[in-house]
């Protein structure tokens, strides 16, 4: 896999559309990737078992969902008939489309 950015250092200001679709079209290309905001940080490094670490950043979790959306209007992506759920917590899932 590539030099994947660890989402956990950066800001939320540098957090943007480019680097999630990169993020997502790097580990895409070696395995099956199942798309939510909790699996894209948890492939750059974030802690996502330590809920209190997800918990005190679920401004940078809000800002990849509104990404995620974004990029499913876009046509990119395309959403889940079901959710996901990691350790209680239900995501929208996405699957990233082949024509990307």
């Amino acid at each position: 896999m590539k030099n994947i950015p660890k989402l956990y250092d950066l800001t939320i200001e540098e957090i943007n559309e480019l680097l999630i679709l990169g993020i997502i079209k790097s580990i895409s290309e070696k395995r099956e990737f199942v798309i939510t905001p909790l699996s894209i940080l948890g492939a750059s490094g974030f802690p996502i078992a330590n809920q209190t670490e997800v918990l005190n950043n679920k401004a940078k979790t809000k800002k990849i969902k509104q990404i995620l959306i974004d990029l499913k209007d876009k046509g990119l992506i395309e959403q889940r008939k079901s959710k996901q759920d990691y350790l209680g917590i239900k995501e929208t899932a996405y699957n990233l489309l082949k024509t990307v």
